[in-house]
């Protein structure tokens, strides 16, 4: 079984919202475009040096994937719950 960095999981859905950490590059695109704004920079720096998104307490993401569709550096992403 392989570790995906998830974001969020919607179990009815049967989808995650993943964000490969150190690939992100701080463009904050995701943040912006989120209709929702469930995003928000997290307080952790990556090997960047920059501020990847992270979900808001208590926030709940529709999937939409507008976040991936908006990613220059294809860092977040929605995918299927299967095998994990």
């Amino acid at each position: 079984m392989r570790l995906l960095p998830i974001l969020y999981k919607d179990e009815e859905k049967g989808k995650m919202l993943c964000l490969q950490f150190d690939r992100c590059k701080g463009c904050e695109l995701c943040i912006e475009v989120c209709p929702k704004k469930i995003l928000e920079k997290s307080s952790t720096l990556n090997r960047n040096v920059q501020y990847p998104p992270a979900i808001k307490t208590g926030a709940k993401c529709s999937m939409c994937r507008m976040c991936e569709l908006v990613c220059p550096d294809f860092s977040i992403y929605v995918t299927a719950m299967e095998g994990v």
